[in-house]
């Protein structure tokens, strides 16, 4: 090590952040995930009748799976941008409200009938 470096210093020379503040990052992210997941779980419960509804073997709801993942990363990129120019915490924070609301509106809504959809 040079003179005067220490440990915390990374390339050239910069420290890292605080415990603090990497705490809250990692709380931050950690939220994000766990919407995915609850997301992801929903979907997998919803599988049996979205091959009933959509009359799909097996392959064709491995599809329905691999679409949503797909659109799920390809909207992270976007939203990563608009991370970078509006704020990252303006934009957490809009995302899991705009979650949450979707989410209450959802549990709100009233059953499908009995005989599913008539398209």
């Amino acid at each position: 090590m040079s003179k005067g470096a220490t440990l915390r210093d990374g390339a050239g020379g910069a420290t890292t952040p605080p415990v603090a503040t990497r705490r809250w990052a990692l709380l931050a992210m950690s939220v994000g995930v766990f919407c995915i997941q609850l997301d992801s779980f929903g979907l997998n419960l919803a599988l049996p009748q979205i091959g009933r509804d959509l009359h799909a073997s097996g392959d064709g709801l491995q599809w329905v799976i691999s679409a949503y993942l797909l659109s799920t990363g390809t909207l992270m990129l976007g939203a990563g941008r608009l991370g970078d120019l509006f704020g990252r915490r303006r934009l957490l924070v809009a995302g899991v409200a705009g979650f949450g609301g979707g989410r209450e509106g959802v549990s709100r809504a009233p059953p499908h009938p009995p005989g599913g959809c008539k398209l």
